[in-house]
């Protein structure tokens, strides 16, 4: 029988509550129902420690309850499977039960599953290890073996709600109260994409409950013009590398792909198909973006109206994987051609799916003056269809990117080819909350991504830019590993050099992407984490720190490019230029006032 006072008071940890409504109502014996020792129990529920999807899964095989820290009712009560209220009636009805025996049968199945996986690696990795010599390429393909295996712990909150974050989110974020970004911002986010340390013969490492059972609704992107497609084609590139798919054919490097692959690919005869369409490709440039990964019909490279062919493969593709959840669309902003195909999809996509968050990803053009006189113009349309029908806008500034490219990632000579390698970092982990779920939580969706930079602009819409860093240069490099908190606090220090923190900035987002030395199988200690150092310094080796918020270098060049439209407006003839270029005249003036005003 359940005292009353249990109801009344339950106890704070939602593991307490659970274990109070079982007849199994001590720590000990409770332990023995889950068969994990009993300190794990002790250590979830005093908060020293937090449930790893091991324990929350052993909890639902053995008790028919939810995931104890992630659905609980509106009254803090824990739910069952079924979605109601847990009791000690409902315990006893699931003991032996049918729907019990299948929870069972199906978690042993995709832990065995995992750990066939897991021991295709450890062959791998002990025939590697054993050799005299390590071949450079057998070592790179070790290295993209293991990045499958990843997390992302994600959390976006203000200085104020962070300080009452638990214990648990804040560890697995690398927050701490003497953050610097965390009192000078109006929203921090922190986000921590880490795969494990290679340990062969340590067990397998977790996977997220989250990650390989969503069916989620797909998320689209979109690519706009031969610049658009390229930028496309190497964040694919990475996305393959990092879900475990052969970017080359499709076609999974291990059994199935990891991570929440399905909000970014459907599964065809085999191969894994991005939900990408991209449009306006010269067709000599087809073989540079993955002609082969994408599916048939999705690489548009001729046609008399591309935005309606792009439109009509996103229906038909969206009928087989699902209606896009979110829509990344990597427009061209200069460029009669490329810029009007820009605007005309961005249009349409909004009028198709009203609702539906569109990220647009724009690279700005180069300084100087471009040799088509009008381009200007093109770009200040093209920015003010960003404004009208996007959600939010990612924007890239090709000086800052090939600056950065040589100056921080040593890369020698860098131009389009290496500005693209930095644009797919910065994606890459821009979006891995998007791919991967936490320790104990979820992928989130392109919705709640954009909440994290929603300060907009003067210009009336949230724009941002990103731009990342390899880890050695953030850190010291005589150091072979580092606590995650004074990880995340070099990373402060770099946003404010960087000036990413001052002046008007509101929100500003710090991406890790790293190695993470792992605890116990079945609970993460309550010891800050610890980041493994190996030096890298290449784009896709997954070290790196990305800084995702406004910054003044991206609003002077709009302001430039402002300006520049606004001159080419004054030259005589430009009525008569308006005219012939299809323009309607009051349309460009006010997308130039607009441009100038940024």
């Amino acid at each position: 029988m359940v005292l009353a006072a249990e109801f009344m008071k339950p106890p704070k940890h939602p593991l307490r509550t659970l274990r109070a409504l079982t007849p199994h109502r001590t720590q000990a014996a409770f332990a023995a129902l889950l068969d994990v020792p009993v300190s794990v129990i002790q250590a979830v529920e005093s908060g020293r420690a937090r449930p790893t999807p091991r324990l929350a899964a052993r909890v639902k095989e053995m008790t028919g309850a939810d995931d104890v820290e992630l659905l609980r009712g509106a009254d803090g009560q824990v739910l069952t499977l079924s979605g109601k209220r847990y009791t000690e009636a409902a315990w006893s009805a699931w003991q032996g039960s049918a729907a019990q025996q299948a929870e069972q049968r199906r978690r042993e199945g995709l832990v065995e599953l995992h750990r066939t996986m897991w021991s295709r690696h450890d062959r791998r990795a002990r025939l590697w290890m054993e050799a005299a010599a390590q071949p450079a390429g057998e070592r790179d393909f070790l290295e993209a073996a293991i990045q499958p295996w990843q997390i992302c712990e994600f959390h976006s909150a203000t200085a104020k709600d962070w300080r009452k974050a638990g214990e648990a989110v804040q560890q697995s974020c690398g927050w701490s109260r003497d953050l610097p970004a965390a009192a000078a911002l109006q929203r921090l986010t922190l986000s921590v994409q880490h795969v494990p340390e290679w340990n062969p013969s340590g067990a397998p490492p977790g996977i997220a409950a989250g990650n390989a059972e969503l069916f989620p609704p797909c998320c689209f992107t979109v690519a706009a013009g031969s610049a658009g497609c390229r930028a496309a084609g190497a964040f694919w590139a990475a996305v393959c590398r990092e879900h475990g798919i052969d970017a080359q054919t499709g076609r999974p490097a291990v059994d199935s792909p990891t991570g929440n692959w399905r909000g970014f690919f459907r599964e065809r005869d085999g191969r894994c198909e991005p939900h990408a369409v991209l449009a306006g490709l010269e067709p000599e440039e087809r073989q540079e973006v993955l002609p082969d990964l994408f599916a048939p019909g999705s690489v548009l490279t001729a046609g008399a109206d591309l935005s309606t062919a792009a439109m009509d493969f996103i229906e038909a593709h969206s009928a087989d994987a699902g209606s896009p959840a979110g829509i990344l669309i990597f427009a061209s902003l200069e460029g009669a051609t490329a810029s009007t195909l820009s605007s005309r999809l961005l249009e349409k996509l909004r009028a198709r799916f009203p609702t539906v968050p569109l990220l647009v990803i724009g690279v700005l053009p180069l300084a100087g003056v471009s040799p088509v006189v009008h381009a200007p113009w093109h770009t200040a349309m093209a920015l003010q269809a960003v404004r009208r029908y996007a959600s939010a806008a990612l924007l890239f500034s090709n000086d800052l990117l090939i600056h950065h490219a040589s100056k921080a990632w040593r890369m020698a000579s860098p131009g389009y080819g290496e500005a693209n390698l930095l644009m797919a970092e910065c994606l890459s982990a821009l979006t891995a909350p998007l791919r991967f779920g936490g320790s104990d939580a979820q992928p989130v969706d392109l919705a709640a991504l954009l909440e994290c930079f929603a300060v907009p602009t003067d210009a009336g819409f949230t724009a941002f830019t990103a731009l990342c860093w390899p880890l050695v240069e953030v850190l010291d490099r005589r150091m072979k590993s580092i606590r995650l908190p004074a990880a995340m606090r070099a990373a402060s220090a770099v946003a404010e050099e960087a000036r990413f923190l001052g002046g008007d900035t509101a929100a500003l987002a710090m991406l890790l992407r790293t190695r993470l030395k792992h605890g116990d199988e079945w609970a993460v200690e309550a010891r800050p984490s610890e980041i493994t150092l190996r030096q890298h310094n290449a784009p896709g080796a997954h070290e790196s720190l990305t800084l995702a918020g406004s910054h003044p270098a991206i609003r002077r060049t709009l302001r430039r490019l402002g300006r520049h439209a606004l001159e080419v407006w004054k030259m005589p003839g430009a009525l008569r230029a308006c005219v012939d270029l299809g323009m309607d005249p009051g349309f460009l003036q006010s997308a130039i006032r607009e441009l100038a005003a940024s």
